[in-house]
């Protein structure tokens, strides 16, 4: 009796562990599946940042395109109130233009750049008010145009000036702007950019 009970007992102990067994799979599986829902909601939040940095990048060019229309109107209307008061049509300086009609048609109109660039959409008019610079597209070349203007420019010389001209002096109250040298403009699809290493150089008076 002694030995089959030993014997009995040496075989209970060989056989494998089930109820463990299950377990461990058991929490094998809720770990995998743990795994699986946080794999899930970071790709989630990334989808999502993607979306808001998309998002942003609108807005900011929204903002951005609405403070320069901002600042155009505040010019304009300084402008109109100077012509209403003084009761005399702006005068353009063009002495350095050719009266060649071929040679005038070449010239290009603008009046600020966006991002430093000049899209050709909005090119305007010979003449127009708020015209500030002229591209010729042969040459790539880019003028400051001289005008009663002038003031108005250097009272918003961030948006109107420096992104196209270098100043070559710091005068105490300037009211009028001369160009020095001209500058230089590089053709990108639609857009004349401006070359950083040759923009305009002008000197304020």
């Amino acid at each position: 009796m002694n030995k089959n009970r030993l014997f009995q007992k040496n075989d209970n102990s060989s056989l494998p562990n089930n109820s463990s067994s299950a377990f461990d799979n058991e929490y094998i599986k809720s770990l995998a599946v743990r795994v699986q829902k946080l794999e899930e909601g970071l790709e989630r939040e990334q989808r999502e940042n993607r979306l808001l940095k998309d998002e942003l990048t609108r807005l900011s060019k929204i903002v951005e395109d609405r403070r320069q229309q901002t600042v155009l109107n505040v010019i304009q209307t300084d402008c109109v109130e100077d012509l209403s008061n003084n009761d005399e049509k702006q005068e353009v300086d063009f002495s350095s233009v050719d009266t060649n009609v071929k040679e005038i048609e070449e010239w290009l109109y603008f009046s600020t750049p966006v991002k430093g660039a000049f899209h050709i959409s909005k090119k305007m008019r010979q003449g127009e008010s708020m015209v500030c610079y002229r591209i010729n597209p042969n040459s790539r070349t880019i003028e400051f145009i001289h005008s009663s203007m002038d003031s108005r420019l250097i009272s918003y010389k961030n948006e109107y000036l420096l992104p196209v001209c270098d100043i070559i002096n710091s005068p105490t109250s300037p009211s009028s702007i001369k160009m020095e040298s001209p500058g230089e403009v590089k053709k990108q699809g639609d857009e004349f950019v401006i070359d950083q290493n040759n923009k305009i150089k002008i000197k304020l008076i």
